[in-house]
Parts: C-alpha cells; sequence; structure tokens
C-alpha cells in the first residue's frame, strides 16, 4: 500500500511539472572527450552529438510530460538529456557498457531521483521489473504513459524487436502495462523491412510481425554522417504503437445474407481438395469483390477436422498455420501451347554461373549471344523462362535485343559470365545492341509468352545481324551473398511462316531522375505518352496502321495502378488496366480485341504511386528502389519504332521547388543560378528540400500535367525516320475525351470526366474494329468456374 501511495504521489508531481531546463552541463561531446570514451566497433556503437536530431527522436515518441520510460542504450546520454527536457517523470537507462556511468551519473545530479541506471543487457533484461506494475491500463484502452525509447546497436537491433514482438503478442516484459509504445532507430535495410507494405521486394517476416501486432510508423532519415564514428548506413527511426486485437479477429467468417456463388462439384484426395462454383464475375453485392483483369490476390485456409455445423461452436475452427495466399490474374487470357502439328525447333539463351553482387539490390546483366543459323526467315512464337532452381525471386526480367550488324562484334566464350550493364566493363560495341528491336520481353510471375497463331517474331531473314543481346534485372533486396545464376530464356520457332512479323514498343516516361514521385502521399500520379507525330511518321514508312494484340504493365515498388491508353480522333479508350498491380507479377495480357492505331493517334501510360510509407522523395531510374512507369506493347505488322516517350520538362519540375535560374551541365545534371541561397545545392537537396506533404503532392501532379513536356521516339537502324526532328521540348500532355464506363449495376453509364474537365463521351468515331481490348465486361452475364476464385474460402481436409 505504501508503495502504491508513493508512486501516486511520483505520478501526480508529474502530471503538473512545468518543462524542465536541465542545469548547465557539458556537450555530450565534451563528455565523450573527458572521459576518454571512444566507440566500441564489436558493439556497433556510435555516437549521436547533435542535440536538434536527438531532441527529433524524443519529439517522434509523442507527449512524454510526466512519462515514464526506458531507455535502451544511452551510451554517454544524449538521448537521456532529450527524454528529462521533455518532462519525462522517471528514466531508467539499461546500459552493458559501464564505461558510461560517469556521464549518466551526471544526469542523475542534475535531475534527482529521476535517472536509474541500470547495467544489463537489454536482450536478457526483464522490463517487467524496470517499473511500477500499478501503472499497468487495460489493453484494449488507451496505451500506457509509458515508452521504450532507444537508438539500438545495429548488432542486436533485429534480435531485440523479435524479441519484444513476441512479447507483445503475450503481453508480457514491457507490455505487462498495456500497449507500451516504442520508439527506436535501425539501420536503414531493417527500417524499410519493418515498414514496408505489402507486395514489395522489402515485405519480410519482419514486416509482417510487426505490422500485425502494430501500427508502425518510418518517422524519418538521419544520415549515417552524423553519427560518431560514421557507420556504413545511414539510420531510420520507427515508432511502434501496439494495435488493439479482439480474438474475434480470428473468428469464423460470418455467413454472407446475399449467397452468390452455387457449389457444382467437390472431391478430395491425400493431397487436394478441390471446390468447383459457379459466380458472376460483378455480383453488385457490396461485400463480394468484383472479379475483373485486375491482379487478384486469392487468400486461402483450411482446418485438419470437418465441421460439424456450418456455424457456431461446432462449425469451422481457426485455421492455425493452414493458409496461404497468391497473386494471379483470374481472367487472363491463356493461348494454348504450341499445336503438336508441324515443324518447331528451341534453343536456349542462358546466363553462365553469374555471381549475383551481394552489395547492392539491383543488378543489370548482359550477354551477347550468336542466333542459330539459318537459311531462311523463321518466326518465333514462343518464348518461356529456364529459371535456375531457388532463384524464381532473384531472375526478376529480361529483355532480349536485337543488334544492329557489325562483323566484329566482341562476342565472349561460353564459359564467360558475361558482364553488368552499363558498365565500363561492358564492351562499347555491345551498347549499339539497344538500337535494334526488342525481340522479347519477360519478367517474374509472366510465365510463358505464347504469341497468338496469326503472328510471329522474324529471325534468319534479311534483317537478321545473328546477334542478340539479353539484359537481366537481377533483384536482391535482401543484399545475400553466395548466390549465382544460369537463368535465361528458351525460344520456340518455326520455318512455317505465320501472316504476319509482330514487334514490341515501349511507351511510358523516360527513365530519368527527373521522373520524381515525392513521399507520404497515397496516390501521385505520373503519365508518358507516344506523340502522334512519332507515330504517324513510323506508320506511314511501314505504309499500313498496327494492331496491338498484348500488353505487359510496368512499373516498381510504389506503383499500385496502371494503365494504358490510346487516344483515336479526340477519344480516349482504355487498352489495358490494373488497378491491383504488383510488382512481382508483371505478365503480358493478351488481349481479347486488338487494338489498331493509326497515324495522328497517341499512345498514354499512366501510372499511380503510394509513396506514404516513404519520408523521401524516390526517383525514377534503373534500381528496383527507384521508380518506372512504362507499357510494353506487342503488335503487328513490325515496324521501326521501338522506344517513344516523354518526361515533364525539366525547367517546371525544378521551378516548383523554388529554382529560378540554372543550367544543365554535359552530364544533364542541373547547376542552380538563382535564388541564392539554392546555389550550390544539388538537383536532388532541391527536391528534397520542399516541404512534402499530401496536399503538396498533389499540387505538383497538377503542377506538371497542365505544364510542357519533352517527348522523343527511337527507331531501329532499319529507318530512315530522322528521329532528331521529331524530337519536342514544350508540348502540352495529350488529352481526349474519355469514354464512359459501364455501371452495370446501376444499369446506367457514369461518365469519366477528361482531365480538362469535360464529360462524356465525344461524337468522333473510336478506333476502327471496335473499342479495346481489356474495358469494362457487362460484367454481370458473365459466369466463372474456378477452385480459386474467392478472395477468402475456407477448404475442410479430413
Amino acid at each position: 500500500m505504501a508503495k502504491r501511495a508513493a508512486t501516486a504521489v511520483i505520478k501526480s508531481a508529474a502530471s503538473h511539472r512545468p518543462p524542465m531546463r536541465l542545469p548547465p552541463l557539458p556537450t555530450i561531446r565534451e563528455v565523450v572527450k573527458l572521459y576518454r570514451l571512444n566507440a566500441v566497433k564489436q558493439l556497433s556503437q556510435n555516437f549521436l552529438f547533435d542535440s536538434n536530431l536527438t531532441d527529433k527522436i524524443v519529439k517522434s515518441a509523442g507527449n512524454l510530460e510526466g512519462a515514464f520510460v526506458c531507455e535502451v542504450g544511452p551510451g554517454p546520454g544524449g538521448i537521456t538529456r532529450s527524454i528529462l527536457k521533455a518532462g519525462a517523470a522517471k528514466v531508467v537507462v539499461v546500459e552493458l557498457d559501464r564505461r558510461f556511468n560517469a556521464g549518466l551519473r551526471l544526469l542523475q545530479a542534475a535531475a534527482p531521483g529521476r535517472v536509474e541506471i541500470v547495467n544489463d543487457d537489454i536482450l536478457t533484461y526483464n522490463m517487467a521489473k524496470a517499473l511500477p506494475l500499478d501503472l499497468a491500463v487495460p489493453w484494449e484502452g488507451d496505451p500506457p504513459n509509458v515508452h521504450i525509447i532507444g537508438n539500438l546497436p545495429f548488432n542486436v537491433s533485429t534480435p531485440l524487436i523479435i524479441c519484444w514482438l513476441e512479447a507483445l503478442a503475450l503481453r508480457t516484459g514491457p507490455f505487462v502495462y498495456g500497449r507500451t509504445q516504442l520508439t527506436l532507430t535501425f539501420q536503414k535495410e531493417v527500417c524499410e523491412r519493418i515498414c514496408a507494405p505489402p507486395r514489395t521486394s522489402q515485405r519480410s517476416r519482419l514486416s509482417v510481425m510487426s505490422q500485425y501486432l502494430c501500427q508502425v510508423k518510418h518517422c524519418f532519415r538521419i544520415p549515417g554522417k552524423c553519427f560518431v564514428p560514421k557507420p556504413d548506413v545511414d539510420v531510420g527511426v520507427v515508432h511502434f504503437t501496439p494495435l488493439d486485437r479482439y480474438a474475434e479477429a480470428q473468428g469464423q467468417p460470418p455467413v454472407d445474407e446475399s449467397q452468390d456463388w452455387e457449389l457444382v462439384s467437390g472431391n478430395e484426395n491425400g493431397t487436394h481438395t478441390v471446390l468447383r462454383f459457379n459466380r458472376r464475375l460483378t455480383t453488385c453485392d457490396v461485400r463480394d469483390r468484383v472479379i475483373n483483369d485486375d491482379t487478384m490476390r486469392v487468400l486461402w485456409a483450411w482446418h485438419d477436422n470437418d465441421p460439424e455445423d456450418d456455424t457456431g461452436p461446432s462449425g469451422p475452427a481457426y485455421h492455425g498455420s493452414n493458409r496461404g495466399a497468391r497473386a494471379t490474374l483470374l481472367l487472363n487470357r491463356k493461348l494454348t501451347e504450341t499445336p503438336a502439328v508441324g515443324t518447331t525447333h528451341t534453343f536456349d539463351l542462358i546466363m553462365n554461373n553469374v555471381s549475383i553482387p551481394s552489395h547492392q539490390d539491383t543488378t543489370y546483366w548482359c550477354r551477347v549471344f550468336e542466333m542459330p543459323t539459318l537459311a531462311s526467315k523463321h518466326h518465333i512464337i514462343k518464348a518461356e523462362p529456364v529459371i535456375t532452381a531457388g532463384n524464381e525471386g532473384v531472375f526478376h526480367h529480361l529483355i532480349l535485343y536485337k543488334c544492329r550488324r557489325n562483323p566484329n562484334m566482341t562476342v565472349v566464350p561460353q564459359e564467360h559470365p558475361g558482364h553488368e550493364c552499363y558498365t565500363p566493363n561492358m564492351p562499347s560495341d555491345w551498347s549499339d545492341c539497344y538500337e535494334g528491336s526488342m525481340v522479347v520481353a519477360w519478367a517474374i510471375g509472366g510465365g510463358d509468352v505464347i504469341y497468338p497463331e496469326h503472328v510471329g517474331y522474324p529471325i534468319g531473314d534479311e534483317e537478321g545481324t545473328g546477334y542478340v543481346l539479353m539484359e537481366v534485372h537481377y533483384d536482391n533486396p535482401q543484399l545475400a551473398s553466395g548466390i549465382s545464376d544460369s537463368s535465361g530464356i528458351r525460344i520456340t520457332y518455326t520455318p512455317e511462316l505465320r501472316d504476319h512479323d509482330m514487334g514490341t514498343l515501349e511507351v511510358g516516361v523516360l527513365v530519368t531522375q527527373y521522373h520524381v514521385i515525392p513521399p507520404e502521399t497515397e496516390e501521385f500520379t505520373s503519365s508518358g505518352f507516344c506523340s502522334s507525330q512519332c507515330l504517324s511518321e513510323f506508320i506511314e514508312e511501314s505504309g499500313e496502321p498496327i494492331k496491338i494484340i498484348g500488353v505487359m504493365l510496368h512499373a516498381h515498388l510504389l506503383g499500385v495502378r496502371l494503365n494504358a491508353r490510346l487516344i483515336h480522333n479526340g477519344t480516349e479508350t482504355e487498352i489495358a488496366r490494373d488497378d491491383n498491380y504488383d510488382f512481382n507479377l508483371q505478365s503480358t495480357r493478351m488481349l481479347k480485341e486488338e487494338v489498331t492505331v493509326y497515324p495522328g493517334d497517341v499512345l498514354i501510360t499512366e501510372c499511380t504511386y503510394s509513396s506514404a510509407h516513404k519520408n523521401s522523395v524516390t526517383y525514377g531510374g534503373l534500381s528496383t528502389t527507384d521508380e518506372m512507369c512504362e507499357t510494353f506493347f506487342l503488335y503487328y505488322p513490325r515496324f521501326n519504332l521501338s522506344f517513344c516517350d516523354s518526361m515533364a520538362n525539366i525547367h517546371h519540375v525544378v521551378n516548383f521547388a523554388g529554382v529560378q535560374n540554372f543550367y544543365l551541365d554535359a552530364s544533364f545534371d542541373v547547376h542552380v543560378l538563382a535564388p541564392e541561397n539554392m546555389v550550390n545545392m544539388s538537383y536532388r537537396e532541391v527536391m528534397e528540400a520542399v516541404p512534402w506533404s499530401r496536399e503538396k503532392a498533389q499540387d505538383f501532379a497538377e503542377f506538371q500535367m497542365n505544364s510542357t513536356f519533352y517527348s522523343s521516339c527511337r527507331g531501329t537502324p532499319e529507318s530512315s525516320v530522322d528521329t532528331d526532328a521529331l524530337q519536342q521540348f514544350t508540348v502540352p500532355f495529350p488529352r481526349g475525351t474519355r469514354q464512359p464506363r459501364e455501371d452495370v449495376c446501376s444499369l446506367r453509364a457514369t461518365p469519366t470526366p477528361d482531365p480538362q474537365g469535360g464529360s462524356g463521351p465525344s461524337d468522333s468515331p473510336g478506333p476502327a474494329g471496335g473499342c479495346t481490348a481489356l474495358q469494362a465486361h457487362h460484367a454481370a452475364g458473365y459466369v466463372l468456374s474456378t477452385c480459386l476464385v474467392a478472395l477468402v474460402f475456407t477448404i475442410w481436409a479430413e
């Protein structure tokens, strides 16, 4: 009883304490020098001398007035001072290294009764005994006025947070007080994994554990140069707030009042349970997911014992670990395998034991191959990935380019692995291959690429050079070492020529650092286009319009919604769309109806990104952590245009950030001339200095779309088109009138306003051959028959 009363007095006094000012003390740098405190590398010690940064870390924890704080690894006491200045009633510092005790005792003397020093290993220390238990509050209520704060040593940060998450789940240790909040530092890569959203390459077990149990927030980044000694990596500050979860979260799925599916059949054996059922693609039930051409995430679960009843105590039991999920394209048009009749041949283009670097998350690897010697023209009709076992997540995508004619092409020996692309080690004549046409483009999750029976890519013809360059993107976000790869592509070809030669055309945003995605915004849209001038010149050179037969949409980790559109006679129509884009499922989608592109038309790629978890700008670039916005169109007949892109005018990009005058050097880098306070700032420093917010990001998106764009296109060596003359530097973004999107549930069409404020369709006719290939179905009339369609369903197996 006396202990409770004493604690109550402390809490009462703390709640009325004015903000505390510590008496004059030596600076942290002086304390380190005074007590000869050298950082011990084996303990991952790095000192933070800047009080502004320690104050910012403490501010990220929230209001500490009257709080009880356990600080992990205080070192010389920099963060401890900031905690005391914030008005904490009590600070328990847990420090294994006793050398720091002398400096911490200075704070004990400066704040009598408010600092307790514990020399112990935080991995084994029982934090439940650090503070009075009467600080505990109900779990379902607000978090207690108890906090854990720490600049964690890198060598213990991951095992420590896993240990605490386990304690959180069991409500032991620091969580006996309730939903105790944590504010901790981690090396940047660990911080990004903790906060990584679903469907990103950084998503890991640590992401799932942290976000299942807590609301996590990446507060800010601290550059490594701010620490002494300077670590090799930057540091991120993460705030954890345990979530209020109830047992009902693992309860039985309630029965939908509107039963919109019909069980057709079911069977099971020793390994599989198969349910076959019918369901309309659009049920008009708000509880049902519309099944369309988007990427779908199918979840499944089962229990080892059959239920006795549909609901209630004898109904389905919790599935435990018998569960999983998969991203898939339920309505993707799958073409049949190559027919057995006729003559076909195959050849493999395989990398040779490439050692994947462990110091970078993204590697582009190149190698030139000699194609089979053919006496006459043949058609490629299929491309299938050949992936080294275990490297399914590393071998991310590849592009095969036809090299321009060069009798002296550098060809490495068969046992040679090749070279990293875009580096001085790569033979200079390999770069010329990028000027050729794309033979094949494949990406992770895409499976085999099978061409429709009336088209094929030509090889062995008069334009053939005999060589191709294979560029492979290796994705290694975990920086794993010891990975070697011998993956590639298997090509199936035939001498029995099909009706048309096909080609691949890339359209989107130029891949440069001037493609900017601001941080801290749920939705930011970038768009690129292929101008009518470029399309007209190359179509007219070919002599006939092209017909699009398939698309592959491409962005990186921030991409959430992508679409490809066509403007014809002033009317915009969708060619393809994915409102649930998944970086790790980039399939080539064959269209249900071909889309014809005429001279004067425009092709557009639009990408919407979510950067809410980012606290710095993301730029366009080749790395997985950079961004892209591209569509690869499969079409026929093949013409001489390979790449057609645009980008927002650089002047407008930097003007938005406050730059009044600048020049570009030979390397295409910005040098600021005005205003004076920005002179000597780099381009990226200028963009990072913008006070980004969701509203500011939307202003930037609108500012760009209403400014001017640079556009360019690149033809193959066979073309006579002067692409330099087609470059445009100050063109407005092309716009058309959007076609209405059908609302099948209300049986009426809802017009989609165009970006200029108009609505409804134009009187101008759309593209010949009907509307778009992947536009909204009359979905209410369609029935899907499959065993993996519902977003959540349960399988019971004996």
